[in-house]
């Protein structure tokens, strides 16, 4: 369903299309698509202060903050790389493909053991995620995956034989 108005970034405000303010927390990083005001990026495209030192992709004690010349390079090298415009993208369950799904709550644990690899970073309506555990635990797959189930271990032994 195609919308006619256009959305604006909930932080900064721009409108949808356009380039969030430099700074905005929802903008995100044109060389790795994390958020850019929590990637590391930065620290591969700037100088670095004198006196510090990196350690394994990260700052150890220089970057709390960046000089203004820091600052300047890293909008240039943001600018070169080409930074991504505001563009809501709409949140959908993988399953049934229900559009802006309530957000809850899953133990990783939990969660890998009901959820297949190639959409465990995708989003499910809670409807759906309960489908597919309750179908998993009434059927064989949960014996195969070695997961404990309510019967515990007994699902462990029929998988060691």
């Amino acid at each position: 369903m195609a919308t006619t108005s256009r959305t604006k970034c909930r932080d900064c405000g721009c409108l949808e299309g356009e380039l969030h303010e430099f700074g905005c927390f929802q903008e995100k990083c044109p060389f790795c698509g994390h958020q850019l005001q929590t990637c590391n990026c930065f620290m591969e495209h700037i100088s670095p202060r004198p006196g510090s030192r990196r350690v394994v992709g990260r700052a150890v004690d220089a970057f709390d903050g960046m000089t203004a010349a820091q600052e300047a390079e890293w909008e240039r090298a943001l600018g070169r790389e080409g930074r991504i415009p505001f563009v809501v993208y709409p949140n959908l369950c993988a399953r049934c493909g229900k559009l802006w799904p309530p957000m809850f709550m899953v133990p990783n644990d939990e969660w890998k053991g009901y959820v297949e690899p190639a959409r465990r970073r995708e989003m499910l309506c809670r409807r759906c995620y309960g489908h597919i555990k309750k179908v998993i635990d009434a059927g064989a797959g949960r014996r195969r995956t070695g997961l404990k189930t309510r019967r515990g271990t007994a699902a462990r032994r029929l998988v060691q034989r």
